[in-house]
């Protein structure tokens, strides 16, 4: 939204906020673009912690590998 038009970027804003396109925001409309907006954080979140765990797995994995006598430690 870095266009040399704000008032389009503008538009394009109200645009989006308007889930039922009728030319307002309405409260209904505010708040389906709210909930929109917080299944799209909890996905990216969810992403997000997935990928920590397989670092956390790959990481326990690789200790383990190195772990010969399963002392928790490295010799």
């Amino acid at each position: 939204m870095n266009s040399p038009d704000p008032e389009a970027d503008v538009d394009a804003i109200m645009k989006s906020v308007d889930m039922n396109h009728s030319g307002a925001i309405d409260y209904t409309g505010l708040l389906q673009y709210k909930l929109l907006i917080l299944i799209i954080i909890e996905f990216v979140i969810a992403t997000i912690n997935r990928q920590d765990l397989l670092k956390k797995e790959r990481l326990e994995s690789a200790f383990q590998f190195f772990d010969k006598v399963s002392n928790k430690k490295i010799n």
